[in-house]
């Protein structure tokens, strides 16, 4: 049976195969249906082990007390794909994590776990907080939910380098090759790379739940902290890839450049575009970065401004593209909320580097909340990012 990883990979490669002129539709959606339901099948299977195993871990069976045999792996243990297995990789660990959040009392094997990960992972920790260390599981499922809440992450070129970091990128619009005489000294080529300099800016959700949380199993306890607290800091890190300031924050892309019309701008002349401003200002994006430039707006803009666009032949230029999106004039469409209400960008916004310093980390503690019988939870995480090449994008608006 393929892996989760191999099926996606396919899956992938199905949704390009899609858009081929001569592509065999019957055999792919064939071939998909297959795929969705092999995944399906290995995610319930994943997530039955993963109740049998906190069954063990917990020591438990049908609600009495067993001995708990399991000890946490030692270092240097490595898993089917060869790589090295931390104890914040295992089921112990995950259910340790949890237990110790919601307030409950450890078993002497489960403090072990906790030890162990703090001796392997330099855990820092407040005195009565689960520890800053997500379980590996659950920080893939953050993962997937930052990029489910703020579509802009998985669109931008996003690193997690601990602490500051410098990366140098290359512009798309770099000059040609010299013709070269035999026996003649080469010329050094006059490109330039732009050095991205990014530091770390602290993002903090914070928000507490009554002494009722003892009463959830782990599962409902995971999914409801991770959607409680990513949800929140996947919104704020949105707004700062798109509309930063720069200052004492993330730069955004709508601050890439300085905006002049007919330059990298256009200036529309009313409230919804003609289909002429829209060929101009795809116009004045550099061919370069035309391949994977695709179009933000927010979905107000969309079907208040773009949808109602018809072009010389009376059809519209934005239609669905058969995936559940859109696309304007072959250019797929990304929405964000935190666009401004009449602002259309192009752009390639894998031009955009961000770097999370810190992934999002969890803590927990009563002391706030002691009185009103409260657990507050905190869940924190550090970014920073920029447009690395500013003529990767372009802006349309009625106010530059």
């Amino acid at each position: 049976m393929r892996t989760l990883a191999e099926i996606d990979a396919r899956l992938a490669e199905i949704r390009t195969a899609i858009n081929a002129p001569d592509a065999d539709l019957d055999a792919l959606q064939n071939e998909m249906n297959g795929l969705l339901e092999e995944r399906r099948t290995l995610i319930a299977n994943g997530e039955r082990r993963r109740t049998m195993l906190e069954a063990i871990a917990n020591g438990t069976q049908d609600g009495v007390a067993t001995p708990n045999p399991f000890t946490p792996p030692s270092p240097g243990v490595t898993t089917e794909d060869g790589e090295e297995r931390t104890v914040i990789d295992t089921p112990e660990y995950r259910t340790a994590f949890f237990r110790s959040m919601m307030g409950h009392t450890l078993t002497p094997n489960q403090q072990r776990v906790m030890n162990e990960a703090a001796e392997q992972r330099s855990l820092t920790s407040a005195a009565d907080s689960a520890g800053a260390a997500l379980p590996t599981q659950t920080q893939n499922e953050v993962f997937r939910r930052l990029g489910q809440i703020a579509p802009l992450i998985n669109e931008i070129t996003l690193f997690t380098v601990p602490g500051n970091m410098t990366i140098a990128v290359e512009a798309a619009t770099a000059e040609d090759a010299n013709a070269h005489t035999e026996g003649a000294e080469a010329a050094e080529a006059g490109d330039k790379l732009v050095a991205v300099n990014l530091s770390g800016y602290e993002v903090i959700k914070l928000l507490s739940i009554s002494a009722k949380v003892k009463a959830m199993s782990i599962g409902a306890f995971e999914s409801w902290l991770v959607e409680a607290l990513t949800d929140g800091i996947a919104r704020k890190l949105e707004s700062w890839i798109m509309n930063g300031t720069g200052a004492d924050q993330p730069k955004g892309i709508s601050v890439a450049q300085t905006w002049t019309a007919n330059t990298n701008a256009i200036k529309f002349a009313a409230a919804v575009p003609t289909y002429a401003e829209i060929c101009s200002l795809i116009s004045l994006l550099p061919g370069a970065y035309d391949k994977a430039a695709k179009f933000l707006m927010n979905k107000k803009t969309l079907w208040q401004k773009i949808m109602p666009i018809r072009d010389d032949g009376k059809a519209p230029i934005c239609k669905e593209d058969g995936k559940g999106g859109y696309v304007i004039m072959g250019y797929p469409v990304l929405l964000s909320e935190k666009a401004a209400d009449g602002a259309v960008f192009l752009g390639d916004y894998k031009r955009y580097i961000g770097n999370l310093a810190q992934g999002v980390t969890v803590e927990s503690s009563m002391h706030s909340g002691f009185r009103k019988n409260m657990t507050d939870y905190r869940g924190t995480c550090i970014f920073d990012g920029k447009p690395a090449i500013a003529e990767a994008f372009v802006k349309g608006a009625q106010t530059l």
